[in-house]
């Protein structure tokens, strides 16, 4: 046969022994848990044919592209398991461990092969393996060094990681355009809604009759069927991108039974190697990751369970001792949560001593008696994950170098994960993994501090909630959140950002990281959204408390905060950049609403120019929808608008408890009197024109209703009907 493959080109021999490497992989990691059932149950039947076949299709594919060592192997493996089971038999330990040990010396040789090395120079010994080194756990697909103990897939179809991200770059560009689409689409209707309302008698002298025909013809195209039909097809075109995203998404999807299957092998070699009897349970192994996540996940994985073995599971009469049955368990669980992939890694073993662990770190210098005290016991377990951290005394070939946690650690905040840890003395640990599903995107929270949009990840948000400033301020910045007492840090203060001030409510984002819970005050909640994280390259690496950037559909870009930089300076935070209600100089706050984009422009100019801050709406509609959102101090609102006009507005106001003593201006082009009473029985306090409208006359109205506001704690105003340009109540 080896002469059959050499008359093959060179590059048809490749092809082949490439293609085999990869199916030889799949059938040695199969094999192994064939093997590791029929130890568990020598009676099963199926797992027995099962490995019986799989052994065959291994000795045909070796034979076939000239791996002469392999077949012979396999042979060998499968007389073994024959003769043992045919002869009446049942495999014992030793049979188990010397199939094991066969099934280890073939993938050496495939992954030597796979490194372009030949086999022949230094052969492994495939008839006779020898026991696995001290500490290894066995030289199983686990390690995760071997080049060919990642080949999985099953049967679907397999492509190249390579393309997909070249698929997911391109899609992530289509999605940023179809957003933008959107928005100028957006910025077109409202336009063709302000063209159908223009008043041509008494502005279309400002145009030639050239620009007012071009302008005649641009309403009817604008307001039509086509138009219609375009946002139509815009609107289809956003729900064949969804699936099409979802689609792409889940070509990287995974179960992670590819790689917590082998970790049976792990538990059960280490466990004979330390005189352990451990019952090893997976569940939720069909749990899906990103291909990528799974690969980058598996040694921390490996690091986990190798100390739930070492660290935790008792030997026999130690568990006896404490009551325990000799049997110890470990238990991996997979499961979806929310946006989140969680993985726990549990043992019913010693448990951790947090006593133990404060005591270890004040004489190893981790830790000063000043902090020590501040701890908590859950705290203090996080002292493991510190670089050459280890409560062992002893150093072995399996633990107590130091290493371990503080890698596990740092490869998942590299992922954009964190670790979880809960362990009780004498019952056992838990290790739970939080992981983003997919690493080509991550979930955010949008949150505004000042003028600046900034997004915190999903993963670490266990809620957001709205509060009092005055309780706020009562209680010297602190919140009760369950049975905890939280300072509140305002993150505009962390980032430099201008806080708004005087709202008489204020949200707080709580995040979890890490055992500790941390409060955050920012001044809006804008929405939660999947986006595509950017690096900050190597010139912005080291700006703090920044993850990366994403672009939003106006192409602002928008920062993403890192809580794994937040959690170490949290306590320093807590003191230096405490919320205060009024921490800084209050700024009223003025609402613009007018569906004209000119008339919003030139009153938004006047009004910061007088000082204040100034949010904006387009019509009545979007003005009420901020009104419920957001604290405003005065309204100054035009009278026809779409959606909902300037009097349906003020009368929502009115009829609002909340909003019902907030100062409202009315402007607008009618002049009559009975738009005027109208415009008042709604319930404006003034009433200002445009012909007559002047930065000195909008000034001093909104000085005095502010002023009156403040003066009469915001007692109910005295609106009647009245004249043009007046305003109700003012002094």
């Amino acid at each position: 046969m080896r002469a059959e493959a050499a008359r093959l080109p060179m590059s048809a021999q490749q092809k082949y022994l490439a293609m085999f490497l990869e199916e030889g992989g799949e059938i040695l990691s199969k094999l192994n848990q064939r093997i590791l059932l029929l130890e568990a149950a020598p009676g099963d039947r199926e797992a027995l044919q099962s490995a019986l076949r799989l052994v065959h299709t291994l000795k045909g594919g070796a034979r076939m592209v000239g791996l002469d060592q392999v077949s012979t192997a396999a042979h060998e493996f499968e007389d073994l398991l024959k003769n043992r089971t045919e002869g009446g038999t049942r495999l014992d330990a030793s049979d188990v461990t010397r199939l094991l040990g066969m099934l280890d010396a073939m993938r050496a040789v495939l992954d030597l092969v796979a490194q372009g090395r030949s086999a022949e120079a230094s052969p492994p010994d495939l008839s006779a393996p020898s026991a696995p080194a001290p500490g290894t756990g066995g030289a199983g697909p686990e390690s995760g060094s071997s080049p060919v103990a990642r080949a999985g897939g099953g049967d679907r179809l397999r492509v190249s990681v390579e393309r997909l991200d070249v698929l997911q770059n391109l899609m992530d560009d289509l999605t940023l355009r179809k957003a933008r689409i959107a928005s100028h689409a957006d910025q077109v209707r409202r336009a063709a809604r302000g063209l159908q309302r223009v008043a041509w008698a008494g502005d279309e002298a400002e145009f030639t009759p050239r620009e007012r025909a071009a302008l005649r013809r641009l309403v009817p195209v604008l307001s039509g069927r086509g138009f219609g039909d375009f946002l139509e097809d815009l609107h289809h075109l956003d729900r064949t991108m969804e699936e099409l995203q979802g689609q792409v998404l889940d070509l990287r999807m995974v179960p992670l039974a590819e790689v917590l299957e082998e970790f049976q092998r792990t538990v059960r070699d280490l466990g004979q190697e330390l005189g352990k009897q451990i019952a090893f349970t997976i569940d939720g192994k069909f749990t899906e990751v990103d291909k990528n996540l799974l690969e980058a996940v598996r040694g921390p994985l490996l690091h986990l369970v190798r100390n739930a073995v070492d660290h935790g599971i008792e030997p026999p009469d130690e568990r006896k001792a404490a009551g325990k049955s000799a049997l110890g368990h470990v238990t991996i669980r997979a499961y979806h949560k929310g946006t989140a992939a969680v993985i726990e890694i549990e043992d019913d073993g010693r448990g951790l001593d947090p006593r133990a662990i404060r005591d270890k770190a004040l004489r190893g210098g981790f830790l000063s008696e000043a902090e020590g005290g501040t701890l908590s016991d859950d705290e203090l377990l996080y002292l493991l994950c510190e670089p050459g951290f280890t409560t062992r005394e002893r150093v072995t070939e399996i633990s107590g170098r130091g290493v371990g946690l503080d890698v596990v650690r740092s490869e998942l905040e590299k992922l954009k994960g964190s670790l979880s840890i809960r362990s009780e003395k004498g019952a056992g640990s838990r290790f739970r993994l939080y992981l983003p599903i997919s690493i080509s995107r991550v979930p955010v929270l949008l949150v505004r501090v000042g003028s600046m949009h900034c997004g915190l990840p999903s993963l670490f948000v266990e809620g957001c909630f709205r509060v009092r400033a005055s309780d706020l301020a009562a209680r010297d910045g602190t919140w009760v959140h369950g049975d905890h007492v939280l300072p509140v840090v305002s993150l505009a203060r962390v980032l430099g950002e201008r806080r708004a001030t005087g709202a008489r409510t204020t949200p707080l984002v709580v995040l979890q990281f890490r055992g500790r819970t941390m409060a955050l005050q920012v001044d809006e909640l804008l929405e939660e959204r999947e986006v595509v994280l950017k690096g900050l390259g190597e010139h912005l690496g080291g700006v703090p408390y920044v993850l990366g950037v994403s672009l939003l559909a106006d192409e602002q870009p928008v920062p993403i905060l890192n809580v794994v930089d937040l959690y170490p300076q949290w306590h320093r935070l807590e003191t230096t950049c405490r919320f205060h209600a009024e921490a800084e100089p209050r700024t009223s706050r003025v609402l613009v609403v007018d569906d004209s984009m000119t008339t919003r422009h030139m009153e938004r100019t006047i009004l910061e120019g007088l000082g204040y801050e100034v949010l904006q709406a387009s019509d009545g509609a979007e003005a009420w929808e901020r009104l419920r959102r957001e604290v405003v101090d005065l309204v100054v609102s035009d009278v026809e608008m779409p959606a909902m006009d300037g009097l349906e507005l003020a009368r929502r106001i009115r009829a609002t408890e909340a909003l019902a003593h907030l100062p409202l201006v009315m402007v607008s082009n009618r002049v009559a009197t009975e738009d005027q009473r109208a415009a008042f029985s709604a319930g404006a306090d003034a009433y200002l024109r445009k012909d007559r409208f002047s930065q000195r006359e909008l000034g001093a109205t909104l000085r005095g209703l502010l002023t009156r506001g403040r003066d009469d704690g915001g007692a109910e105003r005295d609106r009647t009907k009245g004249g043009e340009g007046e305003s109700r109540g003012e002094p």
